[in-house]
């Protein structure tokens, strides 16, 4: 799921329904750790949100390559994506991209041998090469190799 996707709103309460309030501090300091900011520790009820918002926000106001790449350990703990998660319009600038390959590929189709064309074209080869040395030989047997000098 791409963060930058999804508004601040949605993604905050898919990560308040999906973690624990322990597992989102521990992801803090995961983050925290990986990055040049304070780590801020949070009091009060709606701790749990003020450490989503924050994570959230040092997320989106961080440069994408200095952004650490995790991986989840436990994949049922991630939540489920569904369609409104989903970048569309990336898919469809990949699925264009897939079918301009596809026409390239079908167009240039007649410029590319098969395998089976690549091996009769070799043993073709073959042939003609093993045919030009014995017609080589032959001839040979008519050369006079005395010099008359």
């Amino acid at each position: 799921m791409k963060y930058s996707v999804l508004c601040r709103t949605k993604l905050a309460l898919i990560c308040r329904q999906s973690f624990e309030e322990d597992e989102i501090f521990k992801a803090k300091c995961l983050l925290f750790e990986s990055l040049p900011h304070r780590l801020i520790k949070r009091k009060g009820e709606d701790r749990k949100q003020k450490n989503i918002d924050y994570i959230i926000g040092v997320l989106r106001g961080t440069e994408p390559d200095d952004i650490p790449v995790f991986v989840a350990r436990d994949l049922q703990k991630l939540p489920p994506v569904t369609f409104d998660h989903v970048d569309a319009t990336r898919l469809l600038k990949d699925i264009v991209l897939l079918q301009r390959q596809v026409r390239v590929l079908q167009e240039k189709q007649d410029d590319y041998l098969m395998k089976n064309d690549f091996e009769k074209y070799v043993i073709d080869k073959e042939m003609v090469h093993t045919a030009l040395e014995s017609d080589v030989r032959k001839t040979d047997l008519y050369v006079n190799k005395k010099s008359t000098y």
